[in-house]
């Protein structure tokens, strides 16, 4: 942070001479201001440990008689929990078979962080999605399966996951750093389903020399099946010739009969 204090030099004149301090070079004036009187070093611009972790810097005293004395004391840069997780590979998305049960673990979130010791370790949550089907292993980022998935159920399900570092001090404070990603995961359909008629029970009227087919078929390679009623009512279709009840009739009728005399009665 600007302004914060690095280190206080610290010389003596058997003299009993003021002292006078000071620094030299490019890289301390630009980083460093050191109170003259008091030797106080505070920063002139904020570092950044990720950067560089270390700083040579040239320090002077002078008592203004004799040369000044020059110094090349190592600065060296404590971490700050200034840094978040970053995930790596993003966006994530995965497709899972519906009913697998044997893919527990179906997919890996990883996340880094730039910081040192227990600021630099990243544990991951599940902070949205279906708690009853997915679960995210804190220390690993593995994405597991608590249930198997159905497609009629849902076919995509959307899980947003937080990376969270193990915290240290920032700016005077205790701070948990976070970083959040989505994983889509889509659910593939298999054939776990039997057809299905529609609009049953079914009835028609067809005549009686017309072809009847009922089909419903399921192609896949594990086939189901399903059965329907079907009430037909067959309509009579004249396809049929009279026919005599006997090949030859012998009949007499006497000679002058009037018109209209009734021979004989013939039936079919």
């Amino acid at each position: 942070m600007t302004g914060a204090s690095v280190y206080t030099l610290s010389a003596t004149d058997t003299d009993g001479d003021t002292l006078m301090y000071g620094v030299s070079g490019q890289v301390s004036n630009n980083l460093f201001i050191v109170n003259p009187s008091s030797g106080l070093v505070t920063l002139k611009s904020p570092l950044d440990r990720e950067l560089t972790d270390e700083y040579q810097i040239t320090v002077t005293v002078s008592d203004g008689r004799n040369p000044q004395v020059v110094q090349t004391p190592t600065i060296f840069i404590t971490d700050a929990n200034d840094n978040s997780p970053v995930f790596q590979g993003i966006p994530y998305e995965v497709s899972v078979n519906e009913n697998d049960v044997s893919q527990t673990s179906i997919f890996r979130v990883t996340a880094t962080d730039a910081d040192q010791g227990i600021g630099g370790t990243v544990s991951y949550f599940l902070e949205a999605g279906d708690e009853s089907k997915f679960e995210v292993d804190r220390p690993t980022g593995n994405v597991n399966l608590k249930e198997e998935l159905d497609y009629e159920e849902s076919s995509v399900y959307q899980l947003r996951i937080r990376a969270q570092d193990g915290g240290g001090s920032y700016q005077g404070n205790q701070v948990f750093q976070t970083s959040t990603t989505v994983l889509i995961v889509n659910v593939v359909d298999q054939d776990d389903q039997p057809p299905l008629f529609l609009g049953q029970p079914f009835s028609t009227q067809v005549n009686e020399d017309t072809p009847l087919v009922i089909a419903r078929e399921d192609l896949a390679a594990e086939h189901y099946s399903s059965t329907a009623t079907v009430l037909v009512t067959l309509e009579d279709t004249n396809d049929n010739s009279p026919v005599f009840n006997q090949s030859k009739y012998d009949l007499s009728v006497a000679e002058n009969s009037p018109d209209g005399t009734v021979v004989e009665t013939i039936t079919v």
